[in-house]
């Protein structure tokens, strides 16, 4: 029998920890969690994603496309769709997309018509980085858990399922840095994703297009050598074939940039470009799949954070623009379809 000393300390003990657990809950709410994808991005994505459900249009690509298209937007433009999403993830490529459509977007989103956006860094097969950012993802633990395998979870994932306390503790042993986010929502090192409900990246939305020397050599050096037609084309490819499987209409679009800087940046100038634009073409004409472009929107430097991101008056140009040929293409109610049970995740990793 435990003596009654012993009894009112676990009560105190199990009292303080309740409390504990009860602040800890409301600033989980105000405070980001630990990554345990590869990026906050995907892991931020892969929340939204799970509470938004099946839409009627997504929209997938890099940074660039994650930037530059607004779904609501896109949306307003295109009677009988309702819904949609900007799956995009920054700082990856056509490799990643494919296997992140195959994660995510075909079964949890599921939606009638897919839209990939494409500019000439995403289709390059000579950009440094793409193996390592592809295992990265790949092999993050959170992506992992989607398939039922938690041999590489940290404690913190399975605990934090229940406990806030635990899910926040590596934010909790630096107070300074939790009271400035508090402040100002920004701490160094800290995530801050700043997504839009519908997965837009807002983070060039106030951007202006300015000669930058040292962005064009870190530009320069991405593009040391150039090359398309490979591993990144045939990721497109897959994307569309399986979306098609699956009752998705797969669209593709050029993403306009600052043509004319950009292609200087290049090792073979207006002849990459050209290129990665005929490499795109053939890819839309063998699969049968619409390629729309929007060559009106480049080289105009007041819709530009740097030379291919689009700042806020560049996303609601190309965003109506986009909706509206859309309209075109699909004028009734959203195409139906027939996704792949999530349950079909298991053992295709």
């Amino acid at each position: 029998m435990m003596r009654r000393p012993t009894v009112v300390a676990l009560v105190v003990a199990l009292s303080v920890l309740l409390v504990a657990e009860s602040g800890a809950r409301l600033l989980a709410t105000r405070l980001p969690g630990p990554v345990y994808w590869d990026t906050p991005f995907s892991q931020d994505k892969a929340g939204q994603i799970e509470e938004t459900g099946a839409v009627d249009i997504v929209f997938m690509g890099s940074s660039i496309a994650n930037a530059g298209i607004d779904p609501p937007l896109v949306v307003s433009q295109m009677p009988g769709f309702g819904s949609g999403y900007n799956a995009a993830l920054p700082s990856t490529s056509p490799v990643t997309w494919a296997v992140w459509s195959k994660d995510l977007i075909l079964t949890d989103l599921c939606p009638g018509v897919l839209v990939i956006g494409v500019a000439v860094r995403d289709y390059s097969d000579a950009v440094p980085g793409t193996a390592a950012t592809l295992d990265a993802y790949t092999n993050s633990p959170g992506r992992l858990a989607l398939y039922g395998d938690d041999s590489s979870e940290p404690f913190d994932v399975r605990a934090g399922q229940w406990s806030a306390l635990v899910r926040i503790r590596s934010r909790l042993r630096e107070p300074d840095q939790v009271i400035r986010y508090l402040v100002d929502g920004s701490a160094p090192g800290w995530p801050r994703s700043n997504l839009t409900p519908e997965g837009r990246f807002r983070g060039w939305d106030g951007g202006t297009l300015r000669p930058d020397a040292a962005r064009d050599a870190r530009l320069e050096r991405l593009f040391d050598e150039f090359a398309v037609g490979g591993e990144e084309d045939q990721a497109v490819r897959r994307m569309i074939l399986e979306a098609r499987v699956v009752g998705i209409e797969p669209v593709l679009v050029e993403l306009p940039v600052m043509e004319t800087e950009l292609s200087a940046l290049l090792p073979g100038g207006a002849g990459d470009m050209a290129a990665f634009r005929a490499a795109l073409a053939t890819t839309a004409s063998v699969l049968g799949v619409r390629l729309l472009a929007f060559p009106e929107l480049a080289d105009r430097p007041e819709l530009y954070g740097d030379l291919y991101h689009m700042n806020l008056a560049g996303t609601g140009e190309l965003s109506t623009a986009l909706g509206k040929e859309l309209a075109t293409l699909f004028p009734g109610p959203d195409p139906g379809r027939s996704c792949p049970a999530r349950s079909l995740r298991a053992g295709e990793k």
